[in-house]
This record gives structure tokens, sequence and C-alpha cells, in this order.
């Protein structure tokens, strides 16, 4: 049974057909990508699987229920993490409060026992912290845990962003373009990441334009052209198809 199923997705901005009858499922323990040239729907499809802008048609079911429509918070209680091109982190607060936050999904107390400071609220926090720290751990950020957010390089934010969103407990995390502006080394220390995630029960969805990384590490691609699908199947499949060698690869996979 599919984990996420998408059928027939719509989305339209005035005249302009963003995501055009979309339709594909990915697997518990993928590792699905999402590739395609700029304006070909990729982000617009992030958001609306996590509830930023709502479908304008089509269903969307996640572990066997329907949540087409709803809204981000609810998607993420159901399970469903992600992940941001342009990264979104509390650069004020220290690497280790961001972690803190993404578990705060999960929180158990009520708003009576945070605002009188109960015995379970400290406890709670305590539990937090130390799976927070053994997020950064997996992470690679662990000895930056009291560093200020916003004073880490760009490949150790996108890390801390990848461990917020692990903080939540995900089924499925939406990794968008999580590679970009990487070095070689950095990328390929994110690949090791990416399969530790999938390897740790964690199934991923990605988006990246990154064709080494997207070919090696996935287990099968989708490919998006002007909102529509044009081609699925395994990398192998995707680099052989002609319309999408053509299209998007052309000679960087000879």
């Amino acid at each position: 049974m599919p984990l996420l199923e998408v059928i027939n997705l719509e989305k339209h901005f005035g005249g302009l057909t963003a995501i055009n009858r979309v339709t594909f499922s990915i697997q518990p323990g993928q590792i699905k990508a999402i590739i395609g040239p700029n304006g070909a729907g990729k982000t617009t499809l992030f958001n609306v699987l996590t509830g930023v802008v709502p479908p304008d048609g089509g269903e969307i079911r996640f572990r066997d229920g329907d949540i087409t429509g709803w809204k981000s918070h609810l998607i993420a209680s159901r399970g469903i993490a992600r992940t941001f091109q342009i990264i979104k982190i509390f650069g004020d607060m220290t690497v280790l409060e961001n972690v803190m936050t993404g578990c705060h999904l999960k929180s158990k107390t009520g708003l009576l026992s945070a605002a009188f400071h109960l015995l379970p609220v400290w406890r709670e926090e305590r539990e937090i912290a130390e799976k927070s720290i053994r997020i950064l751990r997996e992470v690679g950020l662990e000895d930056r845990a009291q560093a200020r957010a916003g004073n880490l390089p760009l490949g150790m934010q996108r890390l801390l962003e990848i461990g917020r969103a692990l903080a939540s407990e995900p089924s499925l995390i939406l990794l968008d373009e999580p590679v970009a502006g990487l070095s070689g080394p950095e990328t390929r220390e994110l690949a090791h990441l990416i399969r530790r995630i999938r390897d740790g029960g964690t199934t991923v969805l990605l988006v990246d334009h990154d064709m080494s990384l997207i070919m090696d590490i996935s287990d099968e691609v989708l490919v998006l052209d002007y909102g529509c699908k044009i081609a699925e199947g395994s990398p192998r499949e995707i680099q052989n198809d002609e319309k999408v060698i053509a299209a998007y690869l052309g000679e960087e996979m000879d």
C-alpha cells in the first residue's frame, strides 16, 4: 500500500496551470525524486502536498487517509515534514533550540501545565532536549548545539533544517533542493544522510537539480514539465527515456 498517493492533482494561479492532473505514489521506505527545469511545478507540488497552498482539484491520500486541502499544521501532525529551497531557520536561536521547536509538535503537556511550570513540563523539556541532541548527533551538528544558528555556514544550516524536520518524527520528509549551493564534499555527506534517514524508517521525497545526486540515491524518479508528468520510473529508465534526455538531462548524463 502506498504511503503517499497523489491522484489527478491540479493547481492554478489565475490563467497559469502550475500542476496539471499529476498522479503518482510513493511506497514506504523509498527515496523518490522529482526533477524538471525551473517553472516545472516542483516546489508548487511540495506546497500543495504540505498545505501551504490548497489544491484546485484531485486527491492526496497519506497513510490511506484523505488529507486533500488540510492545513499545514494538521498535515505535519499527521506525519509529513519538509524543508525549503530557501532555508528557513530561526537565526537568533541556538542550533539546539531550533531542533527543539520541531520536537514540540509531539509535545504532550498542556497549556495550563506550561503556564504554571509544573513538573511534567520540566520533565518533558528535558526529554525534548535529550532527543534534540540525538538528532544533532545524527546530522553531524552535536558540537554546534549552543552556536547561534544564523552564524552557521550554508551547508550546516541545511543540515539543521533537516534535523528540525526530523524532530517531528515524520513518516515522510520532503526535501526541496537540499544540496543547492553546497560543495562537492558537502553534497556527498548530505547524500549519506538522506540514505540514513531512509534506513531509519523515514520515507523521502526529494526535489533537486543535481542529477548525479538524484540518479545515485533515488529508487524512483518523477519528471515534470510545465506542471505535467512526462515520465516516471527507475533512475536507469529515466536516463534512457528519450523525452527526458532531450528535455532535461542532455549531455550531462552521457
